[in-house]
């Protein structure tokens, strides 16, 4: 079968595409992940001690900032692409999670002629749910006759105070089974994911990192959420978290 030019163009992409997304991949310091050892495993109960099903559990890692060591957050609206094109110019721009490479949102798709876009992300996949914390890949896409480009931005999403939100509303990293039983795997969580510390006006302080120490957040839309602060999880995982939630709401949150 012969290709088409266009259809070599598009091919090449995507082989560019993989191949800058399996590189950020391969330098990602992801923790070990895999077996059962080495995983974040516990279980959450009520009042009574009674494994809870169904509830979220949600990991938010603690930053540490260099000059200085604090913790901190970044925001969660972030400035991706402010561009100009000319002509007609095919442009889609999307976020993938990091590592996984697994699509998240779509931002823009679109043919433009002359003119600029400016493009934010506020931080929702397409379901409109809050993305959990962690490192995201925002992706843009622009052919133009037969050229086309494609560039890459990592990003670092965190919000740090989670006591408001019902399950619906937010990904978690993993639910409760039976008995209330959890484990969370090591695989592709960003200990010691490092990017630059800027300032609100835009201008570099420093670098921060993300730690091994965490909060573990529980979300369940019958009782409070519950978060077990400053958790330090080990290379070889950490076993035995009990998470007691607080007795169960009379009516809904809202």
């Amino acid at each position: 079968m012969q290709l088409s030019a266009d259809n070599r163009v598009c091919l090449l992409v995507a082989a560019l595409a993989a191949a800058i997304l399996l590189s950020d991949c391969a330098i990602y310091p992801v923790g070990p992940g895999g077996g059962n050892s080495r995983s974040i495993s516990g279980e959450v109960v009520d009042q009574e001690g009674r494994g809870v099903e169904g509830a979220g559990l949600l990991i938010d890692y603690l930053l540490e900032y260099h000059p200085g060591s604090r913790s901190g957050e970044t925001s969660s609206l972030r400035k991706l692409f402010h561009r100009s094109v000319a002509g007609d110019t095919r442009i889609r721009i999307w976020v993938e999670r990091y590592c996984t490479n697994e699509h998240i949102i779509t931002l823009l798709d679109t043919v433009m002629n002359e003119g600029f876009f400016n493009i934010n992300w506020n931080g929702l996949n397409s379901r409109g749910q809050k993305c959990r914390p962690g490192a995201y890949n925002a992706i843009l896409y622009q052919k133009r006759s037969f050229e086309a480009t494609i560039d890459t931005m990592t990003i670092f999403l965190k919000r740090g105070h989670y006591s408001g939100y019902q399950l619906s509303e937010i990904e978690v990293n993993g639910l409760t089974g039976t008995g209330g039983k959890f484990r969370l795997s090591q695989e592709c969580l960003p200990f010691g994911y490092t990017a630059p510390w800027i300032a609100e006006g835009g201008d570099t302080l420093g670098t921060y990192t993300v730690s091994r120490y965490v909060d573990i957040w529980v979300i369940h839309d019958r009782y409070d959420n519950k978060r077990m602060d400053s958790i330090y999880v080990d290379r070889s995982g950490i076993r035995g978290i009990k998470i007691q939630l607080p007795r169960a709401r009379t009516a809904p949150l809202r």
